[in-house]
C-alpha cells in the first residue's frame, strides 16, 4: 500500500537511532512492529506497516490514524524514548489534525498539523514513564484526515522482552472484553421501593420505583441509566435510534448519544472515549433501599473504573446519581468527571441554565437565541435555526450548578449538581442538536494520587402541576404497587 507522492520529506531515522554511539545501550525497534495495549479507532482509520513514497523513493513500516483515533502503549517502565517523522498529506488536506501526546494520563504536548505546517519531528522522552497515548483529534471542520508516523521507533533497553511485555498487555485488553456479562445477583427485599425485571433493547435490565419516580438501569450495556420518569409516566431520556449490535467493544458514535453516562475530563480525556466504560458489562450491587450500585471492569486504556451509585429514597421525589472514578495508575494524575444525559429534542420546550455575563457559544450566532431573566438564561428550542445551524452549544460558569430542561409535556427536568461539587470552569453545559439534546455538567479537575478517586453527586427532580398534592401523590403511589409486571 502506499501513500500519494510529497507526504512529507523524510529523514532517515534509521541512521540516527541506531548510528549513533548512545544506541549501544539500548535498541530501536519500529511502532509498526509494536502491538498497541489498547485503542478507539474508527473501521479502517488505522493502517500499520504503510509503504509511503515521498522525495522520490520508498519507505516501510509507516503508521497512519485518521482523526479521530488513539492509540495506547503500555510501557511498563521499559522504553527510553519514542520519536517519528509524523505530517499530514498536503495533496490529501481536507482539514487540519491534532496530535496530543499524553504520558502517564498527563498531556505532554499538543501539536496541530495545518497545511501551512504539514509535518514535524516529535521525540517523547519515556524513561520509567507506565504508558503513552496518542491522539489523533478532529481539526474544526471536523472532517477526517489521516495523521502519518514514519520512521517511527521506540528506543528500549530489551527488545524481546519489550515486545513480550506488549503481547500479554495486548491479551489481557482484549480478554477484558470477551468476558461475558455476569448473571443479575437476587433481587433485593426492599419494602418501600419496588425492583422490577425487564428486557430493554434485548438486555436484562431493572426498573425501581417508590411511587412517585422510576429509574432504570441496564447493568450490561456500559452500566448506563437508559430510563427516568414519574410513577407510570413517560420516559424522558433519549433511547437509542439504531439496533445494539452484539458486539459493542468498538462502539460507533452513535451509540453514545442517548440516556444517561458519564466521561472523564480533561477533554484529552473524553475524545475518542473509553469503550469499555461506555458499552462494557458492569457488575451489579444492591445498597441500602432505594440504591443500586453498577461497577466497571478496569479501563487499561485510562487506567481507571468508573462506578454509578443510584439511590431512590422511599417516598423520596428526587433520584440522586453519583459518578465515581477510581484511579488505578500507580502514578498521580488530573482527572475530572463530565456527566451527560441525553434528551430527545423534539421532547424539549426550553431550557435553563443560570444566568451568567461570562459564558462559551458554538457557535457565536448562537448567543442571540438565548434570553436572560434575572438569575437565570432560557433557549427555546422552536427558535434554533436548525436549518443553518447544526447545533447550539453553551458553557456557562457560576455558583448554581443546575440545568432544567421544560419539556413540552409540562414537566420540568432539573438536573443539579450537589454544593459540595462545584469548582469547573464551566459547570453547566448544553448541546442542542436537530435529534438530540446533551444536559451536561462538569466537576472540577482534581490531581487523584495512585488509588484516589473523584466524585460528582447530581439530584435528578422531574416536576409537574399537582405533585404538591399530597392526596394525588398517594393515590399515584398506591396505583404503582398495585400493578403487575410490566413489558415493555
Amino acid at each position: 500500500m502506499s501513500i500519494k507522492r510529497n507526504l512529507f520529506l523524510l529523514t532517515v531515522m534509521t541512521a540516527v537511532c541506531c548510528g549513533l554511539s548512545g544506541c549501544a545501550a539500548g535498541e530501536c525497534i519500529p511502532m509498526a512492529g509494536v502491538p498497541y495495549c489498547d485503542s478507539e479507532i474508527r473501521n479502517g482509520s488505522f493502517r500499520s506497516g504503510v509503504t509511503l513514497r515521498a522525495a522520490g523513493r520508498e519507505v516501510a513500516d509507516a503508521v497512519c490514524v485518521d482523526s479521530y483515533g488513539s492509540l495506547v502503549y503500555d510501557l511498563g517502565g521499559m522504553a527510553d524514548s519514542f520519536s517519528a517523522e509524523a505530517g499530514i498529506d498536503e495533496e490529501a488536506y481536507r482539514d487540519e489534525v491534532r496530535l496530543d501526546i499524553i504520558v502517564d494520563r498527563k498531556l505532554k504536548e499538543s501539536i496541530r498539523f495545518t497545511r501551512e505546517a504539514p509535518r514535524r519531528r516529535i521525540s517523547v522522552p519515556l524513561a520509567g514513564a507506565r504508558q503513552l497515548e496518542l491522539s489523533v483529534q478532529y481539526g474544526p471542520d471536523y472532517r477526517a484526515q489521516t495523521l502519518c508516523f514514519a520512521e517511527a521507533y521506540f528506543r528500549v533497553r530489551d527488545r524481546a522482552a519489550f515486545q513480550e511485555h506488549l503481547v500479554r498487555c495486548r491479551n489481557r485488553a482484549d480478554m477484558a472484553r470477551e468476558l461475558p456479562p455476569g448473571p443479575l445477583p437476587p433481587l433485593p427485599a426492599w419494602k418501600e421501593v419496588k425492583v422490577e425485571p425487564f428486557v430493554w433493547r434485548e438486555r436484562p435490565a431493572l426498573r425501581i420505583g417508590n411511587g412517585v419516580l422510576e429509574y432504570e438501569i441496564v447493568p450490561s450495556f456500559g452500566g448506563r441509566l437508559v430510563g427516568f420518569r414519574r410513577a407510570g409516566g413517560e420516559n424522558v431520556l433519549e433511547q437509542p435510534r439504531h439496533p445494539l449490535p452484539a458486539d459493542l467493544r468498538r462502539g460507533r458514535s452513535y451509540y453514545r448519544q442517548h440516556t444517561r453516562f458519564a466521561r472523564s475530563e480533561p477533554a484529552w480525556y473524553f475524545l475518542p472515549g473509553e469503550d469499555l466504560h461506555l458499552f462494557g458489562p458492569y457488575e451489579l450491587r444492591f445498597g441500602e433501599e432505594g440504591e443500586c450500585i453498577l461497577i466497571s471492569r478496569p479501563s487499561l486504556f485510562l487506567l481507571l473504573r468508573t462506578e454509578y451509585r443510584f439511590r431512590l429514597r422511599p417516598g423520596g421525589d428526587r433520584l440522586e446519581v453519583t459518578t465515581i472514578l477510581h484511579n488505578l495508575g500507580d502514578f498521580s494524575r488530573p482527572c475530572g468527571i463530565w456527566s451527560v444525559a441525553v434528551l430527545p429534542t423534539e421532547s424539549i420546550d426550553k431550557l435553563e441554565l443560570p444566568g451568567s455575563t461570562r459564558h462559551s457559544d458554538a457557535p457565536a450566532e448562537a448567543a442571540q437565541y438565548w434570553i436572560n431573566d434575572g438569575n437565570s438564561a432560557f433557549l427555546r428550542v422552536a427558535d434554533i435555526p436548525f436549518d443553518r445551524l447544526e447545533s447550539v452549544e453553551r458553557k456557562s460558569p457560576g455558583p448554581r450548578q443546575t440545568i432544567r430542561a421544560h419539556l413540552v409535556s409540562g414537566d420540568v427536568l432539573a438536573v443539579e449538581a450537589a454544593p459540595e461539587e462545584h469548582g469547573a470552569e464551566f459547570p453547566n453545559h448544553v448541546y442542542a442538536a436537530r435529534q438530540f439534546t446533551e444536559l451536561e455538567h462538569h466537576s472540577a479537575i482534581a490531581e487523584l494520587p495512585s488509588g484516589g478517586k473523584i466524585t460528582l453527586r447530581e439530584l435528578w427532580t422531574l416536576r409537574t402541576k399537582g405533585d404538591d398534592n399530597v392526596k394525588e401523590k398517594s393515590d399515584r403511589r398506591q396505583t404503582y404497587f398495585n400493578r403487575s409486571g410490566r413489558e415493555e
